[in-house]
Formats: structure tokens, C-alpha cells, sequence
């Protein structure tokens, strides 16, 4: 039987840590229909993709006293 799909905002979600701490950065990339979480975030890393987009890796202060941690959260709508 196949699974029901529901519509998924996916959202750039960046923590902080450090001289970061109070940095939180959250940046809509879109929405789409899946039947989960990880599947919306897979469609939307594949939309990127095809898109020559490219999601931004870890960030990290050049003295080390800070880092950002970017993933990606699916919720659903």
C-alpha cells in the first residue's frame, strides 16, 4: 500500500556556539510533498542540486572561538 504524503516547509536551521551563542539562523527553502521528514529534506537537497545551489557547510571562526552548525528541519504543514 503506498504512503500517504503530506506537504513539508523545509527550513535552513544554523546554531551557534561560542562567540555564535547568540546567533540562530533559520532561512525557508521551500516546500514540498513527501511521506516523511527525511524524504521532504531529500527532495529539497535534490531541488538545490538541480538548481547549482549548494547549502552552506559548518562555519567556524578563524581563532576557534566560535562555530556555526547548519542542518535542515522538515515541518509539516
Amino acid at each position: 500500500m503506498e504512503q500517504k504524503k503530506s506537504k513539508y516547509h523545509v527550513y535552513l536551521i544554523g546554531h551557534g556556539t561560542g562567540c555564535y551563542a547568540s546567533e540562530y539562523y533559520r532561512e525557508d527553502l521551500g516546500e514540498t510533498w513527501a511521506v516523511s521528514p527525511a524524504k521532504a529534506i531529500s527532495n529539497i537537497k535534490y531541488r538545490l542540486r538541480q538548481a547549482g545551489e549548494y547549502l552552506p557547510d559548518d562555519l567556524g571562526d578563524s581563532e576557534g572561538m566560535g562555530y556555526v552548525h547548519y542542518e535542515l528541519e522538515a515541518v509539516a504543514v
